[in-house]
């Protein structure tokens, strides 16, 4: 988070100097890519290599229910973001954040193959994959954390699903 200060000074009629400081803070996003450990780290972004939920000593806690060996790094895509991944299966992966409301961008699939159904609950809101197997499927959506984490897991209807990388703002 960065915080801004802003002072204000007024002289009154005796000539005293009187000031007001007002600050805020500004929410980071905080960006997750899934990858194999060795792969290049897209700029900006910290690592999940598959392993179980815990802190990863940046400040954050984050991670798998069960490790989740199965990344991969495609080197198709000019995008590292796109080009590596995790398997999904039937984990359910965590990130510990403060109660309150988020925008989460998250995108799932694999430049390589298009073999997977990504209808993924997160934090309660189904997503349902709206144009069953194909290469990626990206979401968009605000969801309210009430129990201290983000929870994905694979809903009903997921099939392969596999996840690229996320973008989690306040």
């Amino acid at each position: 988070n960065t915080t801004y200060y802003w002072r204000i000074d007024q002289v009154n009629a005796a000539g005293t100097t009187t000031g007001t400081v007002w600050s805020f803070t500004t929410a980071q996003t905080i960006k997750i890519n899934f990858q194999p450990s060795a792969s290049s780290v897209p700029s900006g972004y910290e690592v999940d290599s598959g392993a179980t939920y815990a802190s990863r000593g940046n400040g954050l806690s984050y991670g798998w229910d069960t490790a989740s060996t199965q990344t991969r790094d495609r080197g198709v895509d000019s995008d590292q973001r796109y080009d590596t991944l995790n398997h999904f299966y039937t984990n359910t992966w965590e990130i510990g954040l403060d109660s309150g409301t988020y925008n989460v961008w998250v995108v799932f699939g694999d430049p390589e193959y298009d073999d997977m159904t990504n209808t993924m609950d997160i934090e309660g809101t189904t997503c349902t994959d709206p144009d069953g197997e194909d290469y990626f499927d990206e979401y968009n959506i605000q969801v309210s954390v009430t129990d201290g984490r983000l929870t994905i897991e694979p809903a009903t209807g997921a099939d392969n699903p596999k996840i690229c990388f996320i973008e989690i703002t306040p």
